[in-house]
């Protein structure tokens, strides 16, 4: 064999291990920054409650829980796909609120809204409201509470009427009416 058709064959051999190499890369790349899931929770009606319901949300991959938290309250704000309003699910979460800051703390989530969140809307309306905001932000294992801000100003009521106190950190069991039971057989 002529010291050129080696070259030439040490050369394809290289080139196949590249390819694989390269194959192998992309397809474990895809499982890296593939995206994470979480939920953003919306209400259901019934004739006489209102409950919460969990609904997914792809979480571009990121490693910090702040911005996965902003990212989830964001998809909260904007409220349900016209799939998920067509099988009755709303928020009671108004038009126009922004969410301003998210900062962690030991075991709570600070969420820094304007002060649309508190606009209209009645006493179910509002503790809805504040039972998504509350399940949403503390689906991850890290946050138990929620603290509320306004402006960056903490509140201790949550609306002009008072109709949640909020000055201290709220958690799930603040809002566990929200929550349907399963029905028992």
């Amino acid at each position: 064999m002529k010291k050129s058709e080696k070259v030439i064959i040490f050369s394809l051999i290289g080139i196949f291990i590249l390819m694989v190499g390269f194959l192998l890369y992309v397809k474990n790349r895809s499982k890296i920054i593939s995206a994470t899931t979480g939920y953003i929770y919306l209400l259901t009606y019934t004739e006489n409650n209102a409950y919460i319901v969990p609904v997914v949300r792809k979480i571009p991959y990121r490693r910090k829980l702040e911005k996965k938290v902003r990212f989830l309250i964001e998809k909260l704000i904007e409220g349900p796909t016209p799939e998920e309003k067509a099988r009755g699910l709303s928020t009671a979460i108004p038009s126009g609120v922004k969410l301003l800051n998210v900062r962690i703390e030991r075991n709570v989530v600070y969420l820094d809204f304007n002060e649309e969140i508190e606009k209209g809307g009645g006493t179910l309306t509002m503790e809805g409201r504040l039972a998504q905001i509350v399940y949403t932000a503390t689906q991850f294992p890290e946050i138990e509470k929620v603290r509320f801000l306004i402006g960056g100003k903490f509140i201790k009521y949550f609306s002009g009427e008072g109709i949640t106190e909020v000055e201290n950190p709220v958690d799930r069991k603040t809002f566990s009416e929200f929550v349907k039971q399963k029905e028992e057989k």
